[in-house]
C-alpha cells in the first residue's frame, strides 16, 4: 500500500496568511522581482476595463508576458527549494509510495 503525502501536512497558522500585495511603487522601492511583475500585472489588469482595439491587444500579450515570467521564477524557485514534495531532513525514498 503506498504512502499518502498527508505525512507532510500540517494545520495553517496566522503566520501563514499571505502579506497582502504591493503597489508597483512599494515593489520597485522595496520588492524583489517577482514582486515587480505582479504589480505591474495587476496594474494591466486593471487598466484592461475600458480599453479597446489596438492598446487592448498590447495590454493581453504584456500580461501574457508577465505571467509568463512569474510562472518561470516561481518554477526556478521550486527547483532551488528542492520542490513542493522534496524529502526533508532524513527522511527515506520510499519508492513504493509513488
Amino acid at each position: 500500500m503506498a504512502r499518502t503525502k498527508a505525512a507532510h501536512l500540517r494545520a495553517a497558522t496566522s503566520e501563514d496568511v499571505p502579506a497582502p500585495p504591493m503597489s508597483l511603487s512599494e515593489a520597485i522601492e522595496r520588492g524583489t522581482q517577482r514582486d515587480i511583475l505582479v504589480a505591474q500585472r495587476r496594474s494591466i489588469v486593471d487598466a484592461l476595463d475600458g480599453t479597446n482595439g489596438a492598446a487592448l491587444a498590447a495590454l493581453h500579450k504584456s500580461l501574457t508576458d508577465l505571467t509568463e515570467r512569474i510562472a518561470a521564477l516561481d518554477a526556478r524557485r521550486d527547483r532551488e527549494d528542492g520542490g513542493v514534495d522534496a524529502p526533508k531532513g532524513d527522511e527515506a525514498w520510499d519508492a513504493a509510495a509513488i
